[in-house]
């Protein structure tokens, strides 16, 4: 499976999400983060930009939305802060 996700200038944000379109094997899949996805994947405790929130949590964000993608191939992705790996001693 292929999948190719759009730069950062790509992303808009609406509502306090990230909503992109990933190409899948050439067929384009709508994939919105949400507020608290975002917040999650950044690790950062307190208050910043949406897009810089999206840039600093990048990987993890894409890393999660490409597991969905295969979970569910076809299928529009919302990605929650629940679909994101828990750092060790987050909760320590």
């Amino acid at each position: 499976m292929n999948i190719i996700f759009p730069c950062l200038d790509d992303v808009s944000f609406e509502d306090g999400h990230a909503v992109f379109d990933a190409i899948v094997d050439g067929e384009s899949v709508s994939c919105l983060v949400t507020e608290s996805a975002l917040s999650a994947a950044s690790r950062v405790d307190h208050i910043i930009p949406k897009r810089d929130a999206f840039s600093i949590g990048q990987s993890t964000i894409f890393e999660a939305i490409t597991r969905l993608i295969r979970t569910t191939p076809g299928v529009s992705v919302v990605l929650t802060w629940a679909d994101l790996p828990i750092p060790s001693g987050l909760f320590s």
